[in-house]
This record gives structure tokens, sequence and C-alpha cells, in this order.
């Protein structure tokens, strides 16, 4: 996947997180706001809340993306040095019969 595409793919699902985020701080406050006790500390926790999901999702969702994107490469390495192997194992098999 080109980096490009990552990152989109990571803000669009941070999106989504938000969207379900938003409907269930909204059901929240509507209680709080049904018992009586919607106050100031209720829109700090709701606000504060809101924004540490949405950073703790982002941040793994970089570090996973980050972290594929690694495994990528170190098997590509893996591959490039199997075939390397493999054509020494192969050109020494052919000095033994020659």
């Amino acid at each position: 996947m080109a980096e490009n595409d990552a990152g989109r793919f990571i803000l669009r699902e941070t999106g989504v997180v938000l969207a379900g985020e938003a409907v269930c701080i909204a059901l929240m406050l509507g209680v709080f706001a049904l018992l009586g006790r919607l106050d100031r500390p209720v829109w700090i926790g709701a606000a504060v809340g809101l924004i540490l999901a949405l950073g703790n999702f982002f941040m793994m969702a970089v570090s996973a993306g980050s972290a594929s994107e690694r495994a990528a490469a170190r098997q590509l390495l893996f591959q490039i040095r199997d075939l390397g192997l493999a054509l020494r194992t192969g050109t020494e098999a052919i000095a033994l019969v020659l």
C-alpha cells in the first residue's frame, strides 16, 4: 500500500472512530441531562475523553502501519537473501559435478 493511501486509510478510520465517539458522547450527555447533572465537569470530561480516544486510536494506527511497512521490507530482504543462497548452492552443486 502506498504511503499516501495508508495515510488516507488512517484518516478515514479515525473519522469512523470520531463518529462512534460522537454518538456515545451524545448518549452520555443525554443521560446526564435527564438526570439533571449536566454541568461543566461533564462537558470537560466528554471533551477530554474524545481527545484522548481519538489521539490513542490515531497513534495506534500510525504505529501499526509503520510496523507493517517495516515487516514488508524485512520480508523482501529475506527473500533476496534466500534467492542469493539458492544461487550460491546451485553454483556449488554445479562446481562439484564438474
